[in-house]
């Protein structure tokens, strides 16, 4: 495969990826999923309103309303679905790696702050473990050579070999 339709191709391989990441939000947003998702569905803030860049409000956990003044100190860099989807939606993500690490961050957030048996902690188990199950179906960026690219792609090899060999 040429260089230039590898770059349109990984482009294109990204923009997929990016889709998928968008499917398994929605996924996460589905009644059956409720259970383990809501408790990340939205950020943990000191007011209970939050803008987003499509002017949407939405309500959040209200730090002072949960008993949880010390969220911040402990919580250095907080994240939710919500600021993901937000991500998404402004095409902040340049690729699917960096999803990922958002939704690691924010599970990593979760046991940080809820011990070991509270209920948050226990959904955050669950979701991570759904979202490693959906993650194996993650599109792949390499291109399913055809049978006719790989032929191409073994005589530049070759090609390239009985150059080094002439030298």
């Amino acid at each position: 495969m040429q260089p230039s339709k590898r770059r349109k191709y990984r482009s294109e391989a990204h923009a997929e990826q990016l889709k998928f990441c968008q499917s398994v939000l929605k996924d996460l947003h589905k009644k059956q999923h409720y259970s383990i998702a809501y408790p990340f569905y939205a950020p943990v803030g000191p007011s209970n309103l939050h803008i987003h860049s499509d002017c949407r409000l939405i309500p959040i956990p209200d730090i002072v309303a949960l008993n949880i003044p010390h969220y911040p100190k402990i919580v250095k860099k907080p994240m939710d679905m919500s600021t993901m989807q937000d991500k998404l939606s402004r095409s902040v993500y340049s690729d699917a790696k960096q999803f990922y690490t958002d939704f690691k961050l924010m599970i990593k957030n979760c046991f940080l702050f809820n011990p070991a048996g509270t209920p948050v902690h226990e959904a955050g188990v669950a979701l991570n473990e759904f979202f490693e199950e959906k993650w194996h179906e993650l599109p792949s960026l390499h291109p399913q050579e055809t049978d006719e690219e790989e032929e191409e792609s073994d005589m530049d090899q070759d090609s390239a070999y009985s150059r080094i060999s002439e030298s």
